[in-house]
């Protein structure tokens, strides 16, 4: 008798896209992840946070998923306004609002607007999301009005909650 679980059949990816501010974006690795990835987060209102909670929630991307491995957004989705994805792949990004960058030409994130502009964080965004069996990844990204600006431009440092 095989022990393969012919009743588990993986779900199709649901989109959604969220506006935000980007917090941070960039590739490489981290402390607790040591893949190479596209990384970026975002600061969502609370009318995205709830957009992209209850159409997660609705798809039912993270109900096999350990409770450990499930982001702080999901379990207390009032309680956080920000988000983390990533990906391997390559990521298509517009820009609008830039002189450098024609804003009908599709570039990669990376290569295109990262590498060769730089910081972007601060700027305002529309980001498509793929959300699949335990995991969000970015697809693409709107960048509207490109800016440049620091950690501590982006947070009061009276609301950290390590100060």
């Amino acid at each position: 008798m095989s022990k393969n679980n012919t009743n588990t059949t993986k779900k199709d990816p649901v989109r959604c896209t969220v506006t935000g501010i980007i917090t941070s974006a960039f590739k490489g690795a981290t402390k607790f992840d040591k893949n190479e990835a596209i990384r970026i987060g975002l600061k969502l209102d609370d009318k995205m946070m709830l957009k992209l909670y209850t159409t997660a929630k609705g798809a039912g991307i993270y109900d096999s998923t350990a409770p450990g491995f499930v982001p702080k957004w999901y379990q207390e989705p009032d309680k956080t306004e920000y988000i983390n994805v990533k990906t391997g792949y390559a990521i298509k990004a517009r820009v609008h609002g830039c002189d450098k960058f024609n804003p009908n030409t599709d570039y990669d994130l990376e290569d295109d607007i990262l590498n060769e502009y730089g910081s972007i964080n601060g700027s305002h965004c529309a980001l498509a999301l793929n959300l699949k069996d335990g995991a969000i990844y970015p697809l693409a990204i709107l960048i509207d009005e490109l800016k440049e600006v620091t950690f501590d431009d982006l947070f009061d440092m009276d609301e950290l909650p390590f100060t």
